[in-house]
């Protein structure tokens, strides 16, 4: 069975919502400058005149737009998260998907505290790997400190 991915780091949301940005903010300026090709022209002129700290903001405002697009599609959705990412990185439950992993490593017949020390190493917080670990009583494994 393949292992939980661990939450996903800041770097990763960042660029996801650099990658959600970007386009929306390039058809913005194509719309305000009213040519695709003077758009272009002013992000080049401005990254090379400000020896790429223009492009810094350009990304910067890239990443803002991608994050509030992101929290408006939320929103619109209700506030639901996907399936699985019911208490999110930190939080105090564990995600569906840690639960199910150990569930099967452990009929599996995997150690539960190697089981706790891999998630731990896989970057899952202590309490997320608690709050999977108690249903251990209910397998027969014993509890886990």
């Amino acid at each position: 069975m393949a292992s939980p991915r661990a939450p996903s780091s800041r770097i990763h949301i960042a660029l996801r919502d650099a990658a959600i940005g970007l386009p929306v903010l390039v058809l913005g300026l194509m719309l305000l400058m009213r040519s695709p090709a003077d758009a272009l022209v002013l992000l080049a002129v401005s990254v090379v005149c400000t020896l790429g700290i223009g492009g810094l903001l350009w990304l910067a405002l890239a990443v803002l737009i991608g994050w509030s697009l992101r929290l408006l599609w939320t929103a619109l959705r209700g506030g639901r998260r996907p399936p699985g990412q019911a208490a999110g990185p930190g939080g105090g439950g564990a995600p569906a998907v840690v639960s199910r992993y150990v569930e099967g490593r452990l009929s599996q017949g995997v150690d539960p505290e190697r089981l706790r020390r891999d998630l731990l190493h896989q970057g899952w917080s202590s309490s997320q790997v608690a709050a999977a670990l108690p249903p251990l009583a209910e397998h027969g494994a014993g509890p886990v400190a």
